[in-house]
């Protein structure tokens, strides 16, 4: 949080304004989606939603062979699709998935299968997917490739553009093409997956500081759990990753609780929790042009202890804005 120190109010670092927008598909001389076999399709929808988003992710083989506690960022889709398809991000449900149909992998046999599974708490890792034979993963594998294809089809039937590239297509809710029809009401494949694959953003999610997360497991056909590979983190700005091996704790956001002058000093109380880092950075009024993540660091930062803790600065400036950076 920012502290101005004048006005006595405080200001969000950052922060999301959402507007809906008019899907307007403008011809360009590249191509319009594109799906292949093997494929991970990111499926996005809203409740409510008057459009749908579709993005391939690139290969499966991309994602399962990274090293442990390696992080890459997802950036098939941009800001501006998720502006034109969706109001904002509350309320926004998605899913990551790929299947083994047709000809088979070098690694991995037909109707195996790679899906996430939501958390409903970020720092806690969900309980592995069931594994299953090959006809119950083959009916899922049918509204993977599905989905993937659909995207495509409909794609091949407007004009290439702003919302429709070779890696994402925005597509009316309610249309046959669209994703609804594949991932299913309950977000289980209408029907043909043992449990429900989306994960959803809460209200309040672009302000709230706590992105939303989903595991991604490997389901080779047979019995026994499946396998955790990483998960998929989707950011309170919208920006999506993925990270493989070991979850990395998410840190609550802090909340500035009080702040008071002692001559030149200006001493900043918020709250913290246990393991956790805190550092401040401050600006002046002039500074306020400049992201957040260039304002100077002041001082050293201090350890979380569970309760309020406090960090001090010492400047002349008339107005101070303030802001606390929580690390793990």
């Amino acid at each position: 949080m920012i502290m101005n120190m004048k006005l006595n109010r405080f200001r969000a670092p950052w922060r999301a304004v959402w507007t809906a927008a008019t899907l307007a598909i403008g011809s360009s001389a590249h191509a319009g989606f594109v799906y292949n076999a093997r494929d991970l399709v990111l499926g996005m929808r809203q409740s409510g939603g008057i459009f749908e988003l579709a993005v391939d992710l690139g290969p499966v083989s991309n994602f399962y062979t990274l090293a442990p506690g390696t992080t890459i960022p997802v950036t098939n889709y941009s800001a501006g699709a998720l502006g034109a398809a969706f109001s904002g991000l509350d309320a926004l449900a998605w899913s990551v998935s790929a299947d083994v149909r047709a000809t088979g992998d070098t690694n991995y046999p037909l109707q195996t299968l790679w899906v996430t599974r939501p958390r409903s708490d970020a720092n806690t890792q969900t309980t592995p997917w069931t594994r299953q034979g090959q006809y119950a993963q083959g009916a899922v594998g049918a509204k993977i490739s599905g989905l993937g294809n659909a995207a495509a089809t409909y794609a091949g039937t407007v004009p290439t553009g702003t919302n429709n590239t070779t890696t994402f297509v925005v597509i009316p809710a309610g249309n046959p093409y669209s994703y609804s029809p594949y991932i299913g009401v309950a977000g289980n494949f209408a029907g043909t997956f043992q449990g429900n694959v989306e994960q959803t953003t809460p209200t309040g999610f672009a302000t709230g500081g706590i992105p939303s997360r989903a595991d991604l497991y490997l389901l080779i056909p047979g019995s026994g759990p499946g396998v955790y590979l990483g998960y998929f983190e989707l950011g309170t700005n919208g920006v999506m990753s993925y990270t493989a091996g070991a979850s990395a704790p998410v840190v609550p956001p802090p909340t500035i609780t009080g702040i008071a002058r002692n001559g030149a000093t200006n001493t900043i109380s918020f709250t913290s929790v246990t393991g956790a880092s805190y550092r401040l950075v401050a600006t002046n009024t002039a500074g306020l042009t400049q992201p957040v993540v260039s304002w100077p660091v002041i001082g050293a930062p201090v350890a979380g202890t569970g309760s309020t803790v406090s960090l001090s600065d010492s400047s002349a400036d008339a107005t101070r804005f303030y802001v606390i950076i929580a690390n793990p």
